[in-house]
């Protein structure tokens, strides 16, 4: 048996890659990298009560519901979505419970502790570089920030958890396919309402999203295209406010007085993947492999399962024990076959979705929506 310096090399250590490696660690020699020293601010902190079938096996469910733990249960979204009138769906006669919005940040911090607990080498801050192959092994160059110095490992197989941005995948494959180029510009204020709901509004030329965060504190988001969005939005807490003030739905939030709103800036927040989400000897994963409109609330889920569809095919396929390589164009094509099917049916979903809301035909952000809804479903008679 040829011996690797590691079984598996996992770029991104943030819910895809943190789940992966807790699902594979105890079975192989798995190494765990990150840019970050610690979890960044971010938003994205809806949990669906999904979720619960993937954490509760791992033995992670537990984290969300102790006594002292500084997530909060979400009863369900409302919103104002092809109509003004006030819809709610609740999570009262959810199979799987409630959802949780998350303190994100601690909840990225304890999948981190608990990666390493069950044997993941950690690495971080360190930054991937380049990879070459020999054709078995993959060989990365890595730029470890803490100490400024170059790194080289090797690993048998990689999966790249690094979002959008997939830091490796985009080298194995061509161009990321963009659907649309939304966009998010998000801030915090403090949290007045004491309705455990997120919030969805759509509005002339795009789309609110709020929800209460653990912390206090509540977040304010505002997607549409980014040619759509003026710059001192994400820029000017003045130009925010405004924006915010002219919905009666989200302005309730504002204090006049002491708004006290803190701009986070700006992120990518489009429907995109890659042509190709696995080679020979490598995967990528959550929105590394395909990433979703944040309208579907399905972000971290997401991370999660295609984490856990490909450990569950690599560890079926024998990969990582005596030696095996046979099958590793089988878990390629299963893997490949599972990220098409759920591509397929987000799009349709997305479409159907935003093909709800016609008050405000006249506006650049839903033609673009509505002539892509028409358009698929002209391909699909």
């Amino acid at each position: 048996m040829t011996d690797f310096a590691w079984d598996v090399a996992i770029i991104g250590a943030g819910v895809a890659g943190c789940i992966a490696a807790i699902a594979l660690a105890p079975s192989c020699r798995v190494l765990l990298l990150d840019r970050q020293k610690e979890p960044p601010a971010r938003i994205g902190e809806c949990l669906p009560a999904a979720a619960r079938r993937i954490l509760e096996p791992l033995g992670l469910f537990g984290e969300l519901t102790r006594p002292d733990s500084p997530h909060r249960r979400a009863l369900g979204m409302q919103s104002y979505w092809g109509s003004s009138r006030l819809q709610i769906n609740d999570d009262l006669r959810n199979p799987d419970g409630f959802g949780f919005h998350l303190d994100r940040p601690a909840f990225e911090r304890f999948l981190r502790e608990q990666a390493a607990a069950v044997g993941a080498t950690f690495r971080r801050p360190v930054r991937f570089q380049k990879a070459e192959s020999d054709g078995e092994t993959v060989h990365l160059q890595l730029h470890d920030e803490g100490e400024g110095r170059e790194q080289k490992v090797r690993a048998g197989y990689v999966i790249d958890a690094g979002g959008r941005a997939a830091p490796f995948a985009k080298h194995q494959t061509g161009a990321r396919i963009h659907l649309d180029r939304l966009t998010a510009c998000w801030a915090t204020i403090p949290n007045t309402d004491v309705r455990a709901m997120g919030t969805i509004h759509a509005a002339e030329n795009g789309w609110w999203y709020s929800a209460p965060l653990p912390n206090g504190r509540r977040v304010l988001a505002y997607q549409s295209d980014s040619d759509l969005i003026d710059s001192a939005l994400h820029r000017e807490a003045d130009s925010f406010l405004a924006k915010v003030g002219r919905e009666p739905v989200l302005a309730q939030w504002i204090n006049p007085q002491k708004p006290e709103l803190f701009l986070h800036g700006i992120v990518p927040a489009g429907s995109s993947r890659l042509p190709q989400p696995a080679g020979r000897l490598w995967a990528a994963v959550g929105d590394a492999a395909c990433a979703f409109d944040p309208l579907s609330s399905q972000g971290m889920f997401h991370a999660m399962a295609t984490a856990m569809q490909l450990c569950d095919l690599l560890k079926k396929s024998q990969r990582f024990k005596n030696g095996g390589v046979s099958s590793r164009a089988a878990v390629q094509k299963a893997y490949t076959a599972q990220i098409e099917q759920i591509w397929q049916r987000y799009c349709r979903h997305r479409l159907l979705f935003y093909g709800l809301e016609q008050r405000f035909t006249a506006s650049p952000f839903w033609q673009r929506r509505h002539a892509a809804r028409y358009e698929t479903e002209m391909v699909c008679k």
